[in-house]
């Protein structure tokens, strides 16, 4: 996908038509094929895919602002993405995929209430769900800590009268008192 994604960037620039240039799907597609291989190779290989991942989602960050092209800002799908590449490293990476994970949720709701954030990139359950599923499967002894303070921020965002009207689709649900 991300081969795909360079043969675009070379046909833009040699003909620069301007159908030709990647959009938020064609790098969301790139970054979601790490993030799936992420879950399917081990050890250093992983965190190799999710730093691809990642390095595709800033990539896009550069372009929009240096451009201006409006269709590459990422979204929310793109960044959620990312967090799962990590959520889903294996082997020694789960910790570290888990911290990596979260500090990405941190600063999406960081950029988002500050208003610096995109509409588009706008923090929602799935987003705060695979921090959780992370630090869950991450093998931490303080594993259930972690998981716990992310669940009290999510309930925190989608109650608290100030945020509320942002976060209403980040109230936690059944399914993550199951977990």
């Amino acid at each position: 996908a991300e081969r795909l994604l360079g043969e675009m960037w070379d046909q833009y620039e040699s003909t620069s038509d301007p159908n030709l240039r990647p959009t938020q799907f064609s790098y969301a597609t790139a970054i979601s094929a790490w993030a799936r291989t992420a879950a399917h190779v081990h050890g250093s290989e992983s965190r190799k895919c999710a730093k691809r991942a990642e390095d595709l989602l800033e990539k896009m960050e550069k372009l929009a602002q240096t451009h201006g092209w409006a269709d590459l800002h990422p979204t929310t799908y793109c960044v959620n993405a990312v967090m799962n590449a990590w959520a889903k490293t294996r082997s020694k990476g789960r910790v570290l995929g888990a911290k990596r994970a979260q500090q990405i949720l941190e600063r999406m709701v960081r950029l988002y209430d500050s208003g610096h954030g995109r509409q588009e990139v706008r923090p929602n359950v799935v987003s705060f769900n695979t921090v959780i599923d992370a630090w869950a499967k991450s093998g931490e002894p303080r594993s259930e800590r972690h998981a716990e303070s992310i669940l009290r921020r999510m309930d925190e965002l989608s109650s608290n009268p100030d945020t509320r009207h942002h976060y209403e689709d980040c109230r936690p649900g059944k399914c993550i008192f199951v977990r």
